[in-house]
């Protein structure tokens, strides 16, 4: 328990009154805990990709993860609660690359998104997500979301381009975002293709090209 402190007199101000610690920011903090949570987000995931959004279940995630269905319960309210904070926690993946030059940011960044977009069950969640979100408003919202952070990202690293003058001054870039992004959803979403280094270099090249880069 918080310490007690006796009232204050009239005119003196109020002491201050030591909070009781906050349970779950200590919950938090114990690395067992974070790694039974992210146990579980992956498990949601893997789930999604094998069998699709309306076959996931507590049981089910429960299972792969390797917990107790109570132990869902206790971090997590109901189960979309839990299936969108494993797509958030997908989203949020991704670092910024920063090698100097406009060129080498791209490659780095399009070389990382070739091994996630290359991975098979990560594809299969993308492309589930996808599916849901024709019908439930709350996973289109997220998956904006995802989209948008991921855009944020990559555009960051063009208006840090431009500063240095890699770019000129009056390039749209939402069009040179479109120009880069587009063809590689196109290619492995759709193709089902992979992002091979040659591809990555000559898209990077074009683009920039295209663009006065």
């Amino acid at each position: 328990m918080g310490a007690t402190t006796s009232a204050p007199t009239d005119g003196d101000p109020a002491p201050p009154v030591e909070q009781d610690p906050d349970p779950r920011a200590e919950q938090a903090a114990d690395p067992r805990v974070e790694r039974t949570r992210r146990r579980v987000l992956a498990a949601v995931l893997e789930l999604i990709a094998e069998v699709g959004f309306g076959r996931v279940s507590t049981e089910c995630v429960a299972a792969r993860a390797g917990v107790a269905r109570s132990t869902l319960y206790r971090n997590w309210t109901d189960l979309p609660t839990l299936v969108r904070e494993a797509l958030r926690s997908q989203a949020a993946e991704g670092d910024d690359p920063d090698t100097g030059e406009l060129r080498g940011d791209l490659l780095t960044y399009l070389r990382v998104a070739a091994g996630y977009l290359g991975d098979r069950d990560l594809r299969a969640v993308i492309l589930a997500t996808l599916a849901e979100a024709q019908r439930d408003p709350d996973i289109a919202r997220l998956h904006v979301e995802g989209m948008q952070a991921r855009r944020a990202r990559f555009r960051a690293v063009l208006e840090r381009a431009r500063g240095r003058g890699e770019l000129p001054v009056d390039v749209e870039l939402d069009v040179l975002l479109d120009d880069l992004i587009a063809p590689v959803f196109h290619r492995t979403l759709l193709l089902g293709l992979d992002l091979d280094a040659a591809f990555v270099t000559w898209h990077v090249e074009r683009t920039l090209a295209r663009h006065g880069g």
